[in-house]
């Protein structure tokens, strides 16, 4: 078995990553290992490349390159069953508002840029940035939009297909997502696992799948008794989540 050493670059960018330290990393249909880096700030322009990207890299670490760029923080993402289709799930900025900007769902392609920081959710201009060479329409134009988008601050984190679970068959093809939660919205947003319907291979619509984790009391205040954070597949198919509020994993399985 291979022994995965590092290079020097990838331990710097780690040390300077600002607001958006983790890592998410995970091996492609290629036998690449897939890294997420996020942005090293809320809302700004980065001066390190390989900053709000995804890379790829050999487990020995050489060849490493930039996939894809514009990402401002893609924590969730995962390739879908039987193709080489990479989707991933972007963090969107804090600083509109309770209305802006959406959580993307991106098909993310070797060689494609993805709008951040200058083009937001789903084609939203910043209204107080411009490109340090050229204009926001060549941003614009040279960016790739989401393929779906949901709803503002709901936090975006694990992303899974449905295909090795042992769920009913109508979720063939479909994927889940964690959403952790909003820390800043009026009504609080996430708190929640969605469900991407796909038609046809196609992502066509996200909609809740595990919610009620939020509590409205009497007197208009919002509460949680749990945030979703991690998916996955347990070796009885069954669909293992976890709630990083309370360090337990709930369990979704088909009832016989």
């Amino acid at each position: 078995m291979a022994r995965w050493e590092p290079r020097p670059a990838l331990l710097a960018i780690s040390r300077t990553a600002g607001q958006h330290p983790n890592r998410t990393i995970a091996f492609g249909p290629d036998g690449l290992l897939y890294i997420s880096i996020g942005s090293t700030c809320n809302d700004c322009e980065e001066n390190n490349p390989e900053s709000a990207t995804l890379i790829r890299m050999k487990v020995d670490g050489t060849g490493r390159e930039v996939v894809a760029s514009g990402l401002r923080n893609t924590i969730g993402f995962a390739w879908q069953t039987g193709t080489a289709a990479l989707y991933g799930l972007d963090n969107g900025v804090d600083t509109f508002g309770d209305d802006e900007q959406p959580e993307e769902l991106n098909r993310i392609q070797r060689g494609k840029k993805y709008g951040w920081p200058y083009i937001l959710g789903d084609g939203m201009k910043h209204p107080l940035r411009e490109p340090k060479s050229g204009t926001l329409d060549d941003w614009d134009k040279s960016s790739v939009g989401p393929v779906l988008t949901y709803m503002v601050h709901a936090a975006s984190m694990q992303l899974l297909f449905a295909d090795r679970t042992n769920l009913p068959a109508e979720y063939r093809g479909d994927a889940f997502a964690t959403m952790h939660g909003s820390w800043n919205r009026k009504p609080p947003s996430g708190y929640e696992v969605v469900r991407i319907r796909f038609e046809n291979g196609q992502p066509r619509s996200i909609e809740p799948f595990v919610s009620g984790f939020l509590l409205e009391g009497n007197d208009g205040k919002w509460g949680r008794f749990a945030r979703p954070f991690g998916l996955a597949v347990a070796a009885d198919g069954s669909v293992l989540l976890g709630d990083e509020q309370n360090g337990v994993l709930y369990r979704i399985y088909k009832a016989e």
